[in-house]
């Protein structure tokens, strides 16, 4: 079940999702695991994911940092 903001007994909007998944091209998404698993890939040192802000469009971005090698 998702968050509920309620402001009264028969009144309420959507919060948020409780599982932190995302929804992108209509397929539910964990950006912290997709950013684990990008981490695990030789000469990667960290990784962040996230989705694009609404001006940058409708997908996920990644940021890598690589390693120093």
């Amino acid at each position: 079940m998702d968050k509920l903001v309620l402001y009264s007994s028969d009144s309420f909007t959507l919060g948020g999702r409780r599982d932190l998944s995302e929804q992108v091209g209509g397929i539910n998404v964990l950006c912290d695991r997709i950013a684990t698993s990008i981490r695990a890939i030789p000469g990667v040192a960290d990784a962040a994911v996230r989705l694009m802000r609404r001006s940058e469009g409708t997908r996920l971005k990644a940021f890598i940092v690589p390693k120093p090698e």
